[in-house]
């Protein structure tokens, strides 16, 4: 069985899963390739105790071909532009062409961007590289989120899907048999998983969309939205799931200012 197999909620698994991290320690680099995402409790533990970790889960044979051939250096130094951007904001406003129209405010939790770079002890590097994120403050998102790009677990939409956003909570989906499939599984979640918990933006500028949010969440000038659980990320909202919305060419503004991506030469 491999470490993407277990499960963190059965204590025999919980249990494999802490020799793992504990074996690591001595090494100078984890690198975690599995099918499926490795807790980010496994990452943060083995980078704590000083090991550079390079994470590929859940990326395909195909994604990793397209997207990680780019100028890792030009990326930091954008990646690090975007998380300063964001770092300096409390009120932000998401916006596309198909009609995404959403304030929200940052909480006060440091900004995430994964970058492909591991050079120290203790980093941890992510491919595909590539998106900055954020948690939200609770119960003050308002607006219309109108998904044009991809739902994770579900894929790229057919048709857009509209989400009616106010006090921080979605109060109404729209758009077809896809809007359906995310309202049943977020009833299933409860009602903490109606809650807009997380902004981010994508910056690789080989990453494609392809319904796999792993990559879909790093094209360069997308946007991303979560919803429910944003504790992996800093965040204080807790529920039983957590899940990603993607928007194709999305404008971010905040401070009188909106985010400009850097030319490519």
């Amino acid at each position: 069985m491999s470490v993407a197999d277990l499960d963190e909620s059965r204590p025999l698994e919980a249990a494999r899963l802490g020799e793992f991290i504990l074996a690591t320690k001595n090494s100078q680099l984890l690198v975690l390739y599995a099918r499926r995402l490795i807790p980010p409790r496994l990452r943060l533990e083995a980078a704590a105790a000083g090991v550079r970790v390079l994470s590929m889960c859940g990326a395909t044979e195909e994604t990793l071909e397209r997207a990680i051939g780019v100028d890792y250096w030009w990326l930091e130094s954008e990646l690090a532009r975007a998380r300063d951007w964001l770092a300096d904001q409390r009120e932000v406003t998401v916006s596309t062409s198909a009609g995404t129209r959403l304030s929200v405010r940052l909480a006060e939790t440091r900004v995430t961007a994964l970058g492909g770079l591991a050079r120290s002890p203790g980093d941890i590097a992510v491919l595909p590289a590539g998106v900055v994120g954020t948690t939200l403050t609770t119960g003050v998102a308002s607006g219309e989120i109108v998904v044009d790009g991809s739902v994770q677990g579900i894929g790229l939409v057919a048709e857009p899907i509209r989400l009616l956003v106010r006090n921080g909570m979605l109060v109404d989906i729209s758009g077809g048999s896809q809007a359906g499939e995310l309202q049943r599984r977020l009833q299933e979640w409860g009602a903490g998983a109606q809650v807009v918990s997380e902004v981010g933006f994508g910056l690789n500028p080989l990453a494609r969309y392809t319904g796999s949010l792993l990559e879909d969440e790093r094209v360069r000038g997308s946007g991303h939205l979560g919803l429910g659980d944003n504790t992996h990320l800093g965040g204080t909202h807790q529920a039983a799931g957590h899940l990603d919305l993607s928007l194709r060419r999305a404008v971010f503004a905040g401070g009188g200012e909106v985010f400009e991506l850097s030319p490519i030469d």
